[in-house]
Formats: structure tokens, sequence, C-alpha cells
């Protein structure tokens, strides 16, 4: 016969009762703690997985003044104190499932504001709740290392774009400087013509290169890398005005060179 036994435990002996649990046995552990600290919570979650144990939390969503409402209808020696409940309003980490895959076996509840009374049959997903032995959470060590990687790949992803949209962006506004320079030998009626236009070519073409190289040289933080970070509409363009105002001044260097020799 397989029974189930009941414990309420602030979290401190939560290990050694789930390491007594036999297949026999069905023990349900309540962790009866604010744990307002992410931290706290994965620690649990560890535990329980460590022990094959599927865990359920269930965080009550509560308005600061309601807390303090019902706080001052408590015996004396029961009161927790305003300033209590306020710092620990500002301090809490909530659970977020999407950026911590480790507590999405987590259901919100709402608490009525005072002094209205919760239904709890209501609020609560019992069928959930009653089945939550079988969502054994995942290795949260594990996944911490896999949103390392996750973004480290987004991060040399971005980079690489940024080197290529960059990269276009130079190669198709030359074009319109070779015209420019094109029309300067022509008025100053410079001797072999193609062969300055052919130098001032590969001369942009080492400021392009330049610039790309000293982008990959530079850590992520120096490119100013973001995971929110538009690199169409900021970095990009940067690096375009900075390649073209270096085109621009070998171009016044020309002219000027051209007319001392002249």
């Amino acid at each position: 016969t397989t029974t189930t036994t009941t414990t309420t435990t602030s979290g401190v002996d939560l290990q050694q009762k789930l390491r007594h649990t036999t297949q026999q046995t069905l023990r349900l552990v309540i962790a009866d703690d604010n744990m307002y600290y992410r931290s706290m919570r994965s620690n649990v979650v560890r535990i329980a997985r460590r022990y094959g144990s599927g865990v359920a939390m269930l965080t009550l969503e509560a308005q600061p003044h309601s807390c303090i409402q019902r706080d001052a209808q408590r015996p004396k020696l029961q009161q927790v104190s305003a300033n209590t409940i306020r710092k620990m309003a500002s301090t809490l980490q909530a659970p977020d499932p999407k950026r911590f895959p480790w507590e999405r076996n987590t259901r919100f509840i709402k608490v009525q504001p005072y002094p209205k009374k919760t239904d709890w049959n209501k609020v609560i997903d019992w069928k959930w709740l009653l089945t939550s032995w079988e969502r054994v959470p995942m290795n949260v060590e594990k996944e911490k290392q896999i949103r390392i990687v996750q973004k480290a790949m987004g991060v040399e992803a971005n980079e690489k774009s940024i080197v290529h949209q960059a990269e276009m962006k130079m190669r198709k506004c030359v074009g319109k400087y070779m015209h420019q320079m094109n029309k300067i030998l022509t008025m100053k009626q410079v001797k072999n013509q193609k062969k300055e236009l052919s130098n001032f070519s590969k001369k942009t073409s080492q400021i392009r290169k330049c610039i790309l190289r000293q982008l990959k040289r530079s850590s992520p933080k120096s490119c100013m890398i973001s995971p929110n970070q538009d690199v169409t509409e900021d970095l990009v363009p940067k690096l375009l005005t900075d390649y073209e105002d270096r085109i621009k001044e070998l171009i016044c260097a020309y002219g000027a060179t051209e007319s001392e020799n002249s």
C-alpha cells in the first residue's frame, strides 16, 4: 500500500525529509517561506530535482497597503510591522518563468484587497496542484550554462551582423566618391588618370578593411553590442560616417597635394 504524509517545513530540513522518502511513501512537503529572493527558490528547486521530486510554487500577489491593513488586525505579538512589509515588497524578486525556465511550475494567485476575503477554492488550480509531483524541475545549473552559451552566441551573431552590414554599406557608398575623384582628376587634367583613380580605389579599400579589422578586434562592450541594440540604426551608421570622413580627408589631401605640385 502507498501512504501519503504531509509535512510543513521552513525549508531548513527539506533535503533531509526528501532523502527519507521511499517509493511506498508519497511525502508532500510544504516549504512555507516568503522566498523573496530568487536564490532562495532556486535552492529548493535544486534539492527537489536531486531527489526526483516535483515542485509547485504558489505566488500570492497582494498590494502592500492591504498587507499592512491585515497585519494590523493580528494580535500584537504576531504583527510583522509596516516597515518590514514595505521593505519586503521593494526587494521581492517575483517569479519570471520566461527568463528563468526552472520557475515554470508557478501559479500566481491574486489576493483580494482588504477587507475583502479571497475564495481559495476558486483562485487555486487544484488539479494543477495535485499533479505537481509529475513536474520534476530541470537542472538549474545546466539551464544557467545554456543561457550563458546562448547569450554568447547571440553576441557573436550580432557582431558578425554589424561587420557584414557595415561592409556592404561602405562598398555601396564608395562609388560616389570614385565619381567625385574622377571629376577632380579630369578637371585638373592629371596624367595617368586611370592609375591615380586605381590608387584612390585601393586606399578606400584599405580604409574600409582597417575599420572592419578594428571592429573585429574590439570587445563586445567597446563595439557597443547589446542584446537590445538595433544594429542598423545605431552602430553601422557611425562606422559608415567614419569611413566617409576618412575618404573625404583623402580627397582633400589629394587636392592639396596636387595644388602644391602645380
